[in-house]
């Protein structure tokens, strides 16, 4: 039997993440904020058309705002996102966020945090760590599960400005968990981006590097340290 290898083209693996900043390890629910009004330069306060969200979001956390032409904006939350809040507290936006490079009313961002730029990530099958140890004097040995986690490495090109970098770096200098959800595409998309094989897990950021070289893209690596097993998902 010949095994047929489909090329997947149009398409890149996602990594989305999103802070747990109220020690409950709760998968982080799926919908968008949208800007209810202009945010330039300056601006500590966002107005929000009511958000959908079911669970309070704790601060602090990055979201990434895109306008109707695709253009990203990052901005780093520093209070809570009630369920149907219209409004949410923020860190000063920066300079280059002066007219006419505003937020413009209508445009939405994400929740998890898509971090952009990578290319390849690697999701173990091993998911535990056995050890063996002494249980007696009289020499008795027994397996036993002393944690369970794994390593998962991401790789791709440096996004420096995204909402995405800030809080994975954020992460690693603080050493608090991420939800982290991989999802790779479905192959023989050619276009687009169908999903297919689905993972999640919480982890800490446990270590990270930046690789250039001459006429080379600045890209960065990832590695993620899992607390607990990795959860493959149901499709949607």
């Amino acid at each position: 039997m010949s095994i047929v290898r489909e090329k997947i083209s149009g398409a890149t693996t996602r990594l989305e993440i999103a802070p747990i900043n109220d020690c409950r390890y709760v998968w982080p629910e799926n919908f968008e904020i949208e800007l209810a009004a202009d945010a330039a330069a300056g601006d500590t306060n966002l107005l929000l058309v009511a958000t959908t969200n079911t669970r309070a979001l704790k601060s602090p956390f990055w979201i990434e705002f895109e306008d109707a032409d695709g253009v990203p904006y990052a901005v780093r939350v520093n209070s809570d996102l009630a369920p149907g809040a219209t409004s949410v507290n923020v860190d000063p936006l920066p300079a280059a966020y002066a007219a006419p490079n505003v937020i413009s009313t209508g445009s939405r961002a994400k929740w998890p945090l898509l971090v952009p730029g990578i290319e390849t990530i690697n999701v173990p099958k091993q998911i535990e760590t056995v050890e063996t140890s002494d249980m007696d004097d009289e020499g008795y040995k027994s397996n036993e599960v002393t944690k369970q986690g794994a390593e998962i490495s991401a790789d791709g090109f440096s996004v420096f400005y995204s909402a995405g970098r800030h809080q994975l770096m954020e992460a690693r200098q603080t050493g608090n968990k991420l939800a982290v959800i991989v999802t790779y595409p479905l192959p023989k998309c050619n276009t687009g981006f169908t999903i297919g094989d689905r993972f999640r897990c919480f982890a800490i950021v446990s270590d990270s590097s930046k690789e250039s070289s001459h006429s080379e893209y600045v890209k960065e690596n990832y590695t993620f340290l899992s607390s607990g097993k990795i959860e493959e998902m149901l499709p949607k």
